[in-house]
């Protein structure tokens, strides 16, 4: 399959599964401000891992969303293949998305080193 038309699903189905949590999954496991982030399909459809992220979450509520997402993830599939139709749709796979962390942890870092400059100025050359 074209990686053009693998990009579509995987926009496509990016958007159709998070509309699916927030209105269909009821689930008091899952965190409230769930975001899906990416889709990454298989070459031939059949699996797809769904990433997300969630905002001021702790591990153990991170923990406890995946758990739940993977558990509902063949009625999660099923809802979403009235809204998408393909020959075959991929069974999905909830991963947690540590790119927003990672970045996050990077932020901090350049403001730390961003206030240690303003606080210890270099030596001003003197004449």
């Amino acid at each position: 399959m074209s990686s053009r038309r693998i990009e579509r699903v995987n926009s496509l189905l990016k958007e159709v599964i998070s509309d699916v949590i927030r209105t269909e999954v009821k689930n008091g496991q899952i965190a409230p401000l769930l975001t899906i982030t990416k889709v990454d399909v298989s070459a031939d459809i059949h699996f797809a891992k769904v990433y997300f992220t969630i905002t001021n979450a702790t591990k153990e509520q991170i923990q406890k969303t995946n758990e739940a997402l993977n558990y509902a993830s063949g009625f999660i599939a099923v809802k979403c293949s009235k809204e998408v139709k393909l020959r075959f749709f991929p069974e999905l796979r909830f991963v947690y998305d540590t790119e927003y962390d990672e970045m996050f942890k990077l932020e901090q870092v350049f403001h730390k080193i961003q206030q240690m400059r303003k606080d210890y100025p270099a030596n001003e050359p003197t004449e």
